[in-house]
């Protein structure tokens, strides 16, 4: 059933192995139930999409200085009084949002972001680049084999610390 949903916009061998990874999961979740469409249907409309990555900052105005001139992200919005900073990622209606960490404020402290990935045909030469505008990398770009995928990855640093993976992998 989950392959009918996931057939229509993704490439066939994808929604498959999606479609088997949602039936195992959704028997799991729901146990006893029967695993008819609106089961499905009910863990799908949880997510419908992906708006917002955010981080926690220390320094406000270096981490606008770094994900323009540096990373070249385009900054959507800046409020001074809630030192927060919004920036737009490259082909995606998702956005990079940052602020200063309040005291008491849930979430990961800043520094200690990674598993965002990256896209870049060629990490080697983003990472020059980024190199070139002053940005720290903190694991070259490396060829890496796993599954039967072959990519490039290579992982770079903001100023706190917040890593983020460069990768050519299209799977």
């Amino acid at each position: 059933m989950a392959s009918l949903i996931c057939k229509c916009s993704l490439g066939e061998q994808w929604a498959d192995s999606l479609a088997e990874g949602i039936d195992v999961l959704a028997g799991r979740a729901f146990g006893a139930f029967n695993n008819t469409l609106e089961n499905y249907k009910s863990l799908t409309e949880i997510i419908t999409g992906l708006h917002a990555v955010t981080l926690h900052i220390r320094d406000i105005q270096k981490a606008r200085a770094f994900y323009r001139d540096v990373l070249g992200l385009r900054e959507l919005s800046f409020n001074e009084k809630a030192s927060r900073a919004v920036f737009a990622l490259p082909d995606s209606s998702t956005i990079l949002s940052m602020h200063i960490q309040a005291p008491g404020e849930e979430g990961r402290d800043p520094g200690t972001v990674s598993g965002i990935i990256f896209a870049h045909p060629d990490p080697a030469a983003a990472c020059e680049e980024f190199k070139r505008r002053g940005g720290t990398v903190t694991v070259e770009p490396n060829l890496v084999e796993a599954a039967g995928a072959k990519f490039y990855r290579a992982v770079i640093a903001d100023p706190d610390g917040n890593e983020f993976v460069i990768s050519n992998r299209k799977d």
